[in-house]
């Protein structure tokens, strides 16, 4: 996502007050220009029959199962659509590969769909969309199956697809038939099954049987107000009615504390990992580059940036001088000229250091897992190349380049405890998988 217009008053207001009012409109911080007042009135009218389609959809996903299956019959499928209330980027994507990985080890088997972005091709839509299909992490590429999914599928084990499908409907149906196809005849229908769909809160199609809501922390809800007046997909209360939990991926994040639904922290940890064109990339134990820029193409890269310029490894810093913060538009397709473009700036970052880089000097590009999926090993190969500085009142020598992924996985603590546990769960659960497999009864 672009950098959002000033009068969302998305920016440096993480704690701003939350309007929980039924039409979504609070107090803008900005005055809104009128234009947007007036789009955002046809926003609301199309809003308004998206939501009477979803408030009219059956209970069941009758139409996602085949007559003979007696999965649904017995009621061990859960369709746990996951997503946001305002538009750009809010951390969604690691609290579903970390749900998957919880429900995993707790016995449930799991599959992850995701729409992709603009699968098939990067800047226009097919005329005709293609079939669901799984994520093969191994031969698959960017152009495919879009940067998401990939990467999901690359952080997974094997025995979690990842479905890829613009119709989310018919890929929660593929998940579902990659799952019992996998299983043994005893097991066939006496196990739960959970499908997590990254994004799709507002997808008529899906009829997800749960809705968690992601909140983010910079941006927050901005001025409460509708799309393009506003960030917010749909007015909150609306939002908080239909979903059934809430995730804040940062501390700070701004709370929705009447939301009488169970809310939970995602509480982050990074792994640096050695980027690497010519074998699996390393986990990094220690590491402290003389010379550090990052780039990202995210929805929200000041949340990374800000993270990784803030980070430590082992108790030191994961660089010692910091120079440029490189923003890409959200799921921008590298190219050799962008390559070019980091390392000329990444050159002249050095070169303007008072004695430059001398023998033993390093630099190292950070960048976020949703990035380095889309860098080729030519890419690779490129961005890592040595710099060799002149000498010309710029020091002498090579400088060693590193490209440094930042993984980012998270944990699930209790935020708020709701008077009533809408999850229908008797006691709470410190654990968000625990909650969701609770709705489901035993085999």
């Amino acid at each position: 996502m672009r950098t959002p217009p000033a009068f969302w008053g998305t920016e440096g207001n993480p704690t701003a007050t939350v309007s929980m009012t039924e039409d979504g409109d609070g107090t803008p911080q900005r005055a809104v220009p009128l234009y947007a007042r007036l789009l955002a009135r046809g926003y609301r009218v199309g809003l308004q029959r998206r939501l009477g389609r979803l408030q009219r959809q059956p209970a069941k996903h009758r139409f996602l199962f085949p007559a003979e299956t007696s999965l649904a019959a017995k009621g061990l499928v859960r369709v746990v659509a996951v997503g946001n209330a305002t538009v750009g980027g809010s951390g969604k994507t690691p609290v579903v590969l970390q749900l998957a990985r919880d429900l995993s080890a707790l016995g449930s088997d799991v599959a992850i769909v995701s729409r992709g972005y603009r699968p098939g091709h990067f800047g226009r839509m097919r005329a005709k969309e293609p079939a669901p299909r799984a994520v093969d992490p191994a031969h698959d590429v960017v152009e495919q199956v879009g940067d998401e999914p990939l990467m999901m599928a690359k952080q997974l084990d094997a025995s979690i697809p990842v479905v890829v499908g613009s119709n989310r409907g018919a890929a929660v149906e593929q998940a579902i038939a990659l799952i019992r196809d996998r299983r043994s005849p005893q097991e066939q229908d006496n196990r739960p099954l959970v499908v997590l769909s990254d994004d799709g809160l507002l997808n008529p199609g899906l009829c997800p049987t749960l809705r968690i809501l992601v909140v983010g922390a910079k941006r927050g809800f901005g001025n409460n107000r509708l799309f393009p007046a506003g960030p917010l997909r749909e007015p909150l209360a609306a939002c908080a009615e239909r979903c059934h939990a809430i995730v804040y991926t940062d501390p700070t994040s701004p709370k929705l504390p009447h939301a009488p639904i169970p809310q939970y922290t995602a509480i982050g940890k990074a792994t640096l990992l050695q980027a690497s064109e010519s074998r699996q990339d390393a986990v990094l134990t220690q590491f402290c580059a003389d010379h550090a820029l990052a780039f990202a193409a995210i929805a929200n890269p000041d949340r990374f940036f800000d993270a990784v310029t803030t980070m430590t490894h082992d108790g030191q810093p994961v660089a010692r001088q910091w120079h440029r913060m490189i923003r890409f538009p959200d799921h921008h397709r590298y190219d050799a000229s962008d390559i070019q473009h980091l390392r000329a700036e990444a050159t002249a970052q050095v070169r303007s250091q008072e004695g430059g880089v001398r023998g033993g000097g390093d630099v190292a590009f950070f960048m976020t897992s949703k990035d380095r999926v889309k860098l080729s090993s030519a890419m690779l190969k490129e961005l890592c190349a040595p710099i060799t500085l002149d000498g010309h009142g710029h020091g002498h020598g090579v400088a060693t380049v590193h490209a440094i992924e930042v993984r980012l996985d998270v944990a699930f603590a209790p935020a708020l405890s709701p008077e009533s546990d809408v999850l229908g769960v008797s006691s709470p659960c410190d654990s968000l998988a625990m909650a969701i497999l609770a709705t489901i009864p035993t085999a």
